[in-house]
């Protein structure tokens, strides 16, 4: 059995009468890569900020590779990248991370890291950088110590497309060699990094799961028809492969399907439709956005 690199256990956590985290409970294996998906004020940096020891839970525990979170030992362990990484503007690229290696207590090597992140040879003081090129600095930075649990918030905010390419790569590169925890908005996005996903809302956890199973189990197709709704909706609930139908609009209403077999709904589906005699304006695959939304119980 796999060595958990992260143990959460009940973490609570409340500022004032706001609760942060409410009873919060998850875990990783060493060598995974999840995201940490919620929406705005799910809890996501709280837990985050008592992992790095930056603050306490109230109640409950937390631990990394055995090590009780915020303790000497378990920072050891850990490579962190904020959203908006900061760095004395005067310092070059390298001397950052020179630095850095020398407070790590790290070998003194830091050219691979300077060209695995794309500023390989570039000599200007970091004041002159893009926040892109400064959140790549980043990275580098947060690898320097060679860390076994990688947490990254927001990390690709201010990158380009090519810039959010060669940091999806990177980390790609880690799977299986660090335990990556990426904090981020979009399950898209995490899609092309993860292989799983913690899902949490108002500090509770709402979904642990691979990421193959969260598109298996939120598969499905958007539907915007007119004409003789009712009948098609009818047909529809006597199909095996439609595991939930929800409607809404007017004249013109938009059918949400989620399927047990996208195979067969969308090898059927065209017959059932012209079979109802309804008029179709537009189909469209349910996305990871979608899935998120109906975990998060997020309407907007």
């Amino acid at each position: 059995m796999a060595e958990r690199a992260l143990v959460v256990t009940e973490l609570t956590k409340s500022y004032g009468e706001k609760l942060a985290l409410d009873g919060l409970s998850v875990s990783l294996e060493d060598g995974a890569a999840c995201a940490l998906v919620g929406p705005n004020g799910a809890g996501k940096t709280t837990l985050i900020s008592i992992l790095l020891g930056l603050i306490a839970g109230d109640s409950g525990r937390a631990t990394i590779f055995g090590d009780e979170a915020g303790s000497i030992a378990a920072r050891k362990h850990i490579g962190y990248l904020p959203d908006v990484p900061s760095f004395p503007g005067w310092m070059r690229a390298d001397e950052v991370l020179h630095l850095s290696r020398r407070l790590s207590g790290g070998d003194d090597v830091v050219d691979p890291l300077l060209e695995a992140v794309g500023l390989a040879g570039n000599r200007r003081p970091v004041r002159m950088f893009s926040r892109g090129m400064k959140q790549r600095l980043g990275l580098a930075q947060a690898l320097v110590s060679s860390p076994r649990l990688l947490i990254l918030d927001e990390p690709t905010s201010a990158l380009d497309p090519a810039g959010q390419r060669l940091f999806h790569d990177l980390v790609r590169s880690l799977r299986g060699r660090a335990t990556v925890l990426y904090s981020t908005h979009s399950l898209g996005e995490a899609e092309q990094v993860c292989d799983s996903a913690i899902i949490v809302n108002a500090g509770r956890l709402v979904r642990q799961s691979s990421m193959d199973n969260l598109i298996r189990e939120g598969q499905g197709l958007f539907l915007d028809v007119s004409g003789p709704v009712d009948r098609l909706v009818d047909l529809l609930g006597r199909v095996p492969w439609v595991s939930a139908l929800d409607r809404s609009g007017a004249t013109r209403q938009t059918l949400s399907l989620r399927v047990a077999d996208l195979e067969t709904a969308q090898r059927e589906l065209p017959g059932l439709i012209a079979s109802s005699g309804v008029v179709l304006h537009s189909l469209n695959p349910r996305g990871l956005a979608d899935i998120f939304l109906d975990l998060t119980g997020d309407s907007r």
